[in-house]
């Protein structure tokens, strides 16, 4: 077992386990939350969060990326790029504050003004956060890192529950919000555990934009594919629409904010040091691939199945218009599986730029369809064009890494065809298994039909791995294995 491998196994058990943790956390807040709050509280909130992302990723160098990339990183280093996300944050929170008022206008929704004016205050807590937090990630050193997390997490959540329970409106959210970002700031120089001075150096600050502003480019579309939705609807249907939007949305990317894409802070440190080794590298991506959308598949079958009974039960009858929404969107979940296990490979490969193009691509397509689509069939409109424009960006990345790292186009392609084939069969299984038993209603229903579901779908994985290509032959033992012992995974093996 070599030690890069160890390092990563034991990141992916930390990152998992900390994901675990995280959203048992988020699940028990928002299913109070939402029963506490009108669906028009989350519309608002959805506002005020794509101002601040507006700001925070269009004018984001990618420091943090900068830093896993560069060979080494000096004190010096440290303290410029510290430096710079202090100016940028301060800089920040004032336009926001300024803006507020025009934003407002904008949305003719004179209650965001406020919302944002105190939001603004999160740009500083961010910029307070230590850059060594970087340097922990590139040497894969997650125990503290997703401590860091977790901390922030544990406050945010356990602050918003409360404020909630005694405000009845959407300021427990914003609160809660503020409460986490200062802890996480607080507890990152508790992780980094270096020291930090304010200083400007020309050459270390041209540096870390000399990788960055691809980086940069990236990221401003890639926000405005992801929330560029959120705003529109937002401002052609109103803040309940919004609200039912927003709600569809984060059931249906549960799986994907929450664990696949935060394991991408594993993957990229780990991709840039199997950079000069490419058929391990080969082999990494296409089972790291596969394994993933065989969990997102899973959830967004079991979401198929169960989103109308599990929605009304949990959250309430109020948010039964979010369910043909949940349908949508669980869909889109999968492509961006894909996109958060292929990201890491293109930045690893020093292809920031190839990735940003194709942000672009993804971006133009979502913004041709985005209003028509709204304007005639509404949000389910708008869920439509996001899925439309994420099939676009996931099929042109593929074509150029079939080029880039040489794939043969029938192993990719089993990698998205073996999960998606399983979870509609078990879907399928599971529906014709309800009408045979005896008529049930209620959470027996769901724990009934979601158990079915789990096992027809985990049989039907089995029974086929041995029909995959050998690029991923076993890979389900593999990651069955790999929920046991995080240390056995993928990337430990020297033979890989």
């Amino acid at each position: 077992m070599s030690v890069l491998g160890s390092r990563v196994g034991r990141a992916v058990g930390w990152v998992i386990a900390t994901k675990v943790a995280g959203r048992l956390l988020d699940t028990v807040q928002w299913l109070c939350v939402a029963r506490w709050l009108a669906p028009e509280a989350f519309g608002l909130l959805s506002l005020v969060m794509f101002c601040l992302l507006a700001l925070e990723t269009c004018s984001n160098p990618g420091v943090q990326l900068t830093l896993i990339q560069s060979k080494e990183v000096s004190p010096e280093v440290l303290s410029t790029a510290w430096t710079v996300s202090l100016a940028r944050s301060a800089g920040l929170a004032l336009i926001l504050w300024a803006a507020s008022g025009l934003i407002g206008r904008f949305f003719n929704e004179p209650r965001l003004v406020p919302l944002l004016q105190v939001m603004s205050l999160s740009f500083v807590l961010s910029g307070l956060t230590h850059p060594g937090m970087a340097l922990l990630a590139k040497a894969l050193h997650f125990r503290r890192y997703l401590a860091v997390e977790l901390m922030g997490r544990t406050a945010q959540v356990g602050s918003t529950l409360w404020l909630a329970w005694r405000w009845h409106n959407v300021w427990a959210l914003i609160a809660g919000a503020l409460i986490g970002a200062g802890v996480r700031a607080a507890a990152s120089f508790w992780a980094a555990a270096s020291p930090l001075r304010v200083r400007w150096r020309w050459r270390e600050g041209a540096s870390l934009w000399q990788f960055g502003r691809w980086l940069a480019v990236m990221n401003a579309a890639f926000f405005l594919f992801f929330y560029g939705d959120d705003a529109f609807v937002g401002k052609m249907l109103g803040t309940q629409e919004l609200g039912y939007y927003t709600m569809a949305y984060k059931l249906s990317m549960l799986l994907v904010t929450e664990l696949v894409y935060d394991l991408s802070q594993v993957l990229y440190p780990a991709y840039t040091q199997l950079d000069a080794a490419l058929p391990r590298l080969q082999t990494a991506y296409v089972r790291v691939l596969h394994g993933l959308l065989v969990f997102s598949c899973a959830y967004a079958g079991g979401l198929w199945l169960l989103a109308g009974d599990a929605v009304g039960l949990g959250l309430g009858r109020a948010w039964l218009p979010a369910v043909p929404l949940i349908y949508w969107l669980c869909l889109v979940g999968i492509t961006r599986t894909a996109g958060a296990a292929t990201g890491p490979v293109l930045l690893a490969r020093g292809a920031a730029k190839t990735l940003a193009l194709w942000s672009l691509v993804q971006l133009a397509v979502m913004g041709a369809l985005l209003a028509p689509c709204t304007l005639r069939w509404g949000t389910l409109g708008a869920a439509g064009a996001v899925l439309c424009a994420s099939v676009v960006m996931q099929s042109g990345v593929a074509v150029h890494l079939i080029r880039r790292l040489g794939l043969r186009p029938g192993t990719l392609a089993s990698a998205w065809v073996h999960p998606v084939v399983v979870a509609v069969a078990a879907v399928a299984m599971a529906t014709q298994a309800a009408r045979l038993l005896p008529a049930m209603v209620g959470a027996g229903a769901v724990v009934v039909m979601a158990a079915i579901y789990v096992g027809a779908y985990g049989l039907g994985l089995l029974l086929t791995d041995r029909w995959l290509p050998a690029g991923l032959r076993d890979n389900i033992r593999w990651l069955l294995r790999t929920v046991r012992q995080p240390q056995q995974a993928l990337l430990v093996s020297e033979s890989s």
